[in-house]
This record gives C-alpha cells, structure tokens and sequence, in this order.
C-alpha cells in the first residue's frame, strides 16, 4: 500500500508506535494509573525520541541496507512526528475533557524528535559509510 509516494508496510512499526503515542496522550486524565513518576515533559521527550528512531531503523532498513531510494528523506523523518505531536496536543486541548493541551509539552515532543533525527541521522551516515568501504 502507497502513501504519497512511500510504501506503507516499510513503516508498520512506526505507525503501531503512533498508535500507541495517540493513546497514551489521549487518555483522560482520570484513568490514568501509572506507578512510576515520571515528568511530564520527559515523558513527552522519551515518546518522541522514541518515535524519531523508529522512523530512522525503518528507513535504514528499508532503503540503506536495501540501497533503495527513498521518496522522502530528512524532511519526512521531521514533518511525521511534528504533525502527531501537534495533533496530540490540539486533540487534548480541544477534544479530551480531562486534558489540556500544553506548548511546553509540544517543544518537549520537538525535542525528541530533534535528539532522534540526531541520532538516526549519525547512525545513517555510519551504515552509509561502512557499506561504502565494503564495495571500495
């Protein structure tokens, strides 16, 4: 199945893991009983982080190791995630009673999601060169 160019079951993983995102920051307040404290924002940090790497395994997987082009390259591995940390936070702020929607926890989510690119993106280069030296 295509998306926009982009071969969905390359990113199964990653759209579970939306789904399970969605659900942990749309869950009403009141159900929520986690016994482990954590902050808020680190919470959110962790998710997105999270979220970011998988975007980068997949595509690593799927167009590094396969040297495939890919439709969409860092753009697409920053626009995702910003676009499901926007929904989640308008969704709270708007929809969910017990939630309120919070900027502080959308820069957190942003902050994942740069830390991930980050990390995806040296990993990449790392693969990308070792694959090169082995042709070479």
């Amino acid at each position: 199945m295509r998306l926009i160019g982009i071969n969905i079951r390359h990113y199964w993983g990653t759209l579970l893991y939306t789904l399970i995102v969605l659900v942990l920051c749309l869950i009403p307040a009141s159900e929520m009983k986690v016994g482990v404290t954590i902050s808020d924002k680190v919470a959110h940090v962790l998710m997105f982080l999270g979220l970011s790497l998988l975007l980068w395994v997949e595509y690593i997987f799927h167009y590094t190791y396969r040297r495939r082009e890919h439709p969409i390259r860092w753009q697409g591995q920053l626009l995702y995630p910003l676009f499901i940390g926007a929904v989640t936070e308008l969704l709270q702020h708007y929809v969910i009673p017990s939630r309120t929607g919070d900027i502080y926890d959308f820069l957190a989510d942003t902050l994942g999601i740069l830390l991930g690119m980050l990390v995806g993106f040296v990993v990449c280069l790392y693969i990308k060169k070792n694959i090169q030296n082995k042709v070479n």
